[in-house]
């Protein structure tokens, strides 16, 4: 698959930790270096334990971090303690990304790169200026904008996601609500609370 992505015109390859039967570190690390090995294409790990059951365990990074087209990480862990770890033990270069917008603005203040987000495809500017405040080193603007969508965060993942984001793309008159099975629209009752943090947001 990666090499079909390389073939069409992909620039890179977000690959997630293995699913579903939960491999060992040893053979995450096996897997993670047979793509690298394949194809000449910059590899983006992706640990989401909260959504695979796999978690990829620091070491794990650090081992694979010295392959030539392995280039970074997508944390969506949530813990802070994990970049801290891997800026002093890693090489020079690697990429942090995050993968949780709550947790995004303490991750970029322990030497995070950026973030994979969800909330930029609802509130693209406030998430901009909240990634240019952290540049220039004004914490105080970014903890500002934080406050601002934190709410909006959170109201993303209230059901499945992407169809809370879905809905809030609907309601911005961007797209329709609609999702792929096995995902359903976003529940009724959660619709409500969306609407709320939109509006504390400053979307509606």
């Amino acid at each position: 698959m990666a090499a079909h992505a390389k073939a069409v015109g992909a620039d890179g390859a977000l690959v997630v930790a293995p699913y579903y039967n939960r491999p060992s570190q040893a053979g995450m690390t096996a897997h993670f270096r047979a793509i690298a090995d394949a194809v000449q294409l910059p590899v983006l790990l992706y640990n989401v334990p909260g959504r695979t059951g796999s978690d990829l365990a620091n070491e794990t990074v650090a081992a694979l971090a010295g392959h030539p087209n392995i280039v970074g990480v997508k944390d969506a862990t949530g813990d802070m303690g994990r970049i801290a770890w891997m800026r002093a033990t890693l090489p020079e270069g690697f990429a942090y990304l995050s993968g949780d917008d709550s947790s995004w603005l303490g991750y970029a203040a322990s030497g995070g790169h950026g973030v994979i987000s969800v909330t930029s495809n609802v509130a693209p500017e406030a998430m901009v200026a909240l990634h240019q405040a952290l540049a220039a080193g004004d914490l105080a603007t970014a903890r500002s904008w934080q406050d601002r969508l934190i709410g909006l965060h959170r109201a993303l993942f209230l059901d499945n996601s992407p169809s809370p984001t879905k809905y809030a793309l609907s309601r911005l008159g961007l797209c329709g609500e609609e999702v792929r099975l096995p995902l359903a629209p976003t529940a009724e009752a959660v619709r409500p609370e969306i609407d709320r943090a939109m509006a504390a947001a400053g979307l509606t």
